[in-house]
């Protein structure tokens, strides 16, 4: 019933999600699997650390992905992955309903503009087509809720409307969610408790600075970003604080739980709240550290920016906590074992690194050898790293397979 509702046509990690379920009613085992999606934000095919070294003959990269390294290691990774789409709304549009980006409707993140005339200068009218993913479409959301399943999706949706607006995730499924209309998250007992502030929490370390060479997170008490000393020295970053609050509540509920999670790291505004890291990056680079809030980096080859790679390290080290969290936390329905032996984790990206295009123009990510990025259809705008850690999955597992 499931495969005739959904028909999985695109990205193998949306169909892997879909699967579970038949993967879950064949085994006796262990009780029906919990699913982590972690969707990055522009994330290039090589941004994390263990795939450039496989793309450049062992060379190592300037960027520091342990985690990420960490979870490649204990899983598979797809060295041929591609994204549904070169844009995120297509994209992820593609993967919550399972389809060829062309069957959803959503090609474009605004959505169409109302039709040319039909006039001598202008012979052919312009197809309109939706910013949003239909109500009634099947979702992942819906299909693992009918299954027993507990939902939630955190940060990023951008495929129910213009400005991320209504519809947004809890009128596709999903049981815990931000409100469409206000950005409010609908169980104040998760959020409230300890939210530094709407917008921080809602965005997260993704946050940008403006100017960006300034107003770095401090050890002030009034700070949102305020840096934890027994955290890595990190700023906090809401939306993973978020997720492990979410996880620990959901875990204790007696059903498997899915979690969507869909930090705007590594997209544009190209900065960083952790200066410590930036200092470091530039550093490794090279570069100056910042006294304008212009190009860092007049360099056109290779990973060549310090602020691109402090993004890198921050969604790193916010998966870290999520990875480290299943690792360390009892399971409760299997006594003796942590969530991660019986949960899937599955990391990818919404479509290929973002080259440049954001202002001031400086070099972003670095898709060499293939070419060009986000935006285009050549394979620099589709590639992306996809990694998938469960039980079951040989540890250090590598496809080729497109």
């Amino acid at each position: 019933m499931m495969t005739r509702r959904m028909k999985p046509r695109t990205m193998k990690h949306a169909f892997t999600l879909l699967s579970l379920l038949a993967v879950a009613s064949v085994t006796t085992a262990a009780p029906q699997p919990n699913i982590v999606h972690i969707l990055a934000d522009d994330l290039g095919w090589q941004d994390i650390a263990c795939y450039y070294r496989a793309a450049h003959g062992g060379q190592e990269s300037v960027y520091e992905t342990p985690h990420l390294d960490r979870i490649a290691a204990q899983g598979m990774r797809f060295m041929q992955a591609y994204s549904p789409s070169a844009t995120c709304a297509p994209s992820r549009a593609a993967i919550m309903a399972g389809q060829f980006t062309p069957r959803t409707g959503v090609l474009h993140v605004t959505g169409g503009e109302v039709p040319t005339p039909f006039n001598a200068s202008f012979a052919y009218m312009d197809g309109f087509y939706p910013c949003r993913l239909d109500l009634k479409t099947p979702t992942i959301a819906r299909v693992l809720k009918d299954a027993g399943y507990t939902t939630a999706h955190i940060k990023k949706w951008h495929l129910g409307g213009r400005s991320d607006g209504y519809p947004g995730p809890l009128e596709y499924g999903f049981d815990f969610s931000w409100d469409a209309k206000t950005k409010d998250y609908n169980d104040p007992a998760l959020w409230d408790a300890a939210r530094p502030g709407k917008q921080e929490y809602y965005n997260g370390l993704w946050l940008p600075l403006n100017p960006r060479h300034k107003g770095f997170a401090t050890d002030k008490p009034n700070d949102p970003f305020r840096i934890d000393p027994n955290d890595d020295d990190r700023p906090l970053d809401g939306v993973s604080d978020l997720a492990l609050r979410w996880l620990a509540k959901a875990k204790d509920g007696g059903k498997p739980f899915f979690l969507n999670l869909c930090p705007s790291l590594v997209h544009g505004p190209i900065s960083t709240r952790d200066r410590e890291r930036l200092q470091h990056y530039c550093d490794k680079m090279g570069v100056p550290f910042p006294t304008t809030p212009g190009k860092i980096s007049d360099k056109k080859d290779g990973q060549v920016n310090p602020y691109y790679a402090s993004m890198i390290d921050g969604l790193d080290w916010s998966i870290g906590k999520v990875l480290t969290y299943l690792e360390t936390t009892d399971d409760p329905r299997q006594p003796g074992q942590k969530l991660i032996a019986n949960t899937w984790l599955i990391i990818s990206s919404d479509n290929g690194g973002a080259e440049g295009n954001f202002a001031p123009q400086e070099r972003v990510a670095d898709n060499a050898p293939l070419r060009e990025g986000k935006s285009t259809v050549y394979e620099g705008g589709l590639r992306i790293p996809f990694i998938v850690m469960a039980p079951g999955v040989k540890p250090g597992s590598v496809s080729e397979t497109p």
